[in-house]
């Protein structure tokens, strides 16, 4: 038998009376997720806030503990912020929607650029925008294409979109070229803590105001007057009906607190992510490079990453390169510029001017995307080759990381020699100057005494001493002197 409904009664409608009241269902939305193994990982959430109060700076494995909790427990508060954006953009029209989404699609990238900016971290902040947009532009772009190309032989998508999106991202990468080749040219400098020339400073602001002033022209060009141009190929074919298109899950004000809660959530762990780098580094041995451009980024969208490569696989490219490409290019012709911006404001010395390594790192990914993606074809060979790319530029940022701790090590060490050797030669000149005296002490008396029996066990332990002094002095004004010398 079926199911009894009693008469006049839709199951539909009674299902509805079944729903959870609506604080319970806004609160079961944001915390529990489609995928549960992303469910699981707010176990690290009071972890991670614990972790956080009882944190010893001192400490690198406490540091390396809040790191790796605060890390696991953003992941899934990320992927539920983009539901809460789609639910309110679902409550929006269609521009509005689509600015809405693209302007929160990489909100905890924001937050973690802000925080490091805040506690004046700007090196940090730089690193995981760009390891961030090399991720997205090469790795997830990669993976979607190899994934995709195992299950479809050849696939195609709209180039309209990809090269407008990796054009934007060359033109950042032609901004950080270009002011920090001048830096080096001028000056010599290739660390960012040293890109302090007003000049070059005032170049990278006017340039990301320009970068801002695209990023605007950008969404205009997209969603007002050449909207069609990016309908993804195949979004609605044979007349099938899009269900994800049908009135949004939550009401618009709970949809917006709950973006507002886990905005803050997110807020707050980055704060303790951003802190405890350095100790996690330290613990590890892995560097802070590594950590901000392959570590963080990676693990923080997994869940985009993944949606991509799923869509890739079940043949909506469009979509997937959308997700990885666009994201990239928002990172590039937003965040960087919107970074140099704050960190403006804020007094600090941020531009386009970075490490030599990281500028050719993002000129070299944007190449190399824009030459394998221009033709609307690619296979999963394609995907191969952007794995390869992503793999060789963080091996790079390893080798640099790696040179520049074991230099900074190097000169650490010979400068605490130095030291040690320059306090042991003033102690010995000093001490001689006390055996100096205390000799012609011992010689006034041994010459008023008839025999060397008159000076006693104290006065021949200095005697000795006094003629082993000249020696050692020799020896020290030897060392230093050859120091100085080589140096």
């Amino acid at each position: 038998m079926g199911l009894l409904v009693p008469k006049g009664e839709d199951p539909e409608e009674k299902s509805k009376k079944l729903d959870p009241p609506g604080p319970i269902r806004l609160a079961l939305k944001i915390w529990v997720l489609e995928k549960p193994v992303l469910t699981c990982l707010h176990i690290f959430l009071p972890f991670a806030i614990y972790n956080m109060h009882v944190m010893n700076d001192n400490d690198a494995k406490s540091e390396a503990i809040t790191f790796l909790t605060c890390l696991l427990a953003v992941v899934p508060l990320a992927e539920r912020l983009g539901y809460a954006t789609e639910q309110v953009s679902g409550h929006t029209g269609e521009v509005a929607g689509g600015l809405l989404n693209a302007s929160f699609g990489n909100v905890p990238e924001l937050v973690v650029t802000i925080i490091a900016i805040k506690s004046g971290l700007e090196l940090i902040a730089i690193q995981m925008l760009l390891g961030s947009l090399i991720s997205c532009l090469l790795l997830v772009t990669g993976l979607s294409v190899f994934f995709g190309g195992l299950k479809h032989k050849v696939q195609t998508f709209n180039t309209a979109n990809s090269s407008t999106l990796i054009s934007m991202i060359l033109i950042i990468a032609t901004f950080s070229g270009l002011i920090t080749m001048a830096e080096m040219h001028g000056t010599g400098v290739d660390t960012l803590e040293q890109h302090k020339i007003p000049g070059a400073l005032a170049a990278s602001r006017a340039l990301a105001v320009v970068g801002m002033v695209v990023y605007i022209m950008y969404l205009v060009y997209s969603l007002v007057t050449h909207k069609e141009m990016f309908d993804e190929k195949g979004e609605k074919e044979d007349g099938e009906d899009d269900d994800d298109d049908d009135e949004p899950e939550l009401s618009a004000l709970a949809a917006i607190c709950m973006m507002a809660a886990l905005v803050a959530l997110i807020s707050y762990l980055s704060d303790g992510l951003v802190s405890a780098i350095d100790g996690a580094a330290e613990h590890s041995g892995i560097p802070p490079l590594i950590l901000c451009t392959l570590i963080i980024p990676n693990v923080n969208n997994a869940p985009e990453h993944a949606v991509a490569i799923l869509m890739a696989w079940n043949g909506q490219l469009d979509a997937s390169i959308g997700i990885s490409v666009g994201s990239a290019a928002q990172l590039a012709i937003f965040l960087v510029p919107f970074a140099i911006l704050a960190d403006w404001v804020a007094g600090g010395y941020i531009g386009f001017g970075m490490e030599p390594i990281l500028a050719a790192g993002l000129a070299i990914s944007a190449l190399f995307a824009a030459i394998l993606l221009s033709s609307g074809k690619c296979t999963w060979m394609h995907g191969v080759l952007l794995i390869t790319a992503y793999a060789a530029i963080i091996g790079a940022f390893w080798l640099s990381a790696s040179i520049g701790q074991k230099e900074a090590f190097s000169d650490s060490t010979v400068a605490w020699v130095i030291d040690l050797l320059k306090s042991a030669t003033t102690s010995v000149r000093n001490k001689a100057s006390q055996e100096a005296l205390l000799a012609a002490h011992i010689h006034n008396a041994s010459s008023k005494a008839h025999s060397a029996t008159d000076i006693d066990a104290h006065d021949a332990h200095w005697v000795q001493s006094a003629m082993f002094i000249p020696g050692t002095i020799h020896a020290a004004l030897r060392a230093q002197h050859a120091m100085q010398a080589t140096s």
